[in-house]
């Protein structure tokens, strides 16, 4: 019974505790925010650099792919 007592007791304060963390408002943190000034500048229409790329979308091409070329919508050497 004295068992009982205290678990119910416990409960009790609980239940008190976390039904007056839901009363309170949750205020979140202001957003930090940082500005700089802006300037014009030409850039060059093309950079040189090292590294990987890799295509958002891409196509399987393969010597020994199955079936026939219908149409071919690019022509030899053009830039996209």
């Amino acid at each position: 019974m004295g068992l009982l007592l205290i678990f119910v007791l416990l409960a009790l304060i609980k239940f008190m505790q976390i039904r007056k963390m839901m009363a309170m408002p949750m205020v979140l943190p202001p957003t930090t925010v940082s500005s700089v000034q802006v300037k014009q500048e030409d850039w060059p229409p093309i950079f040189s650099s090292i590294g990987t790329i890799s295509a958002v979308q891409g196509a399987t091409v393969s010597a020994e792919l199955a079936g026939t070329v219908a149409e071919i919508k690019f022509e030899n050497g053009a830039i996209a």
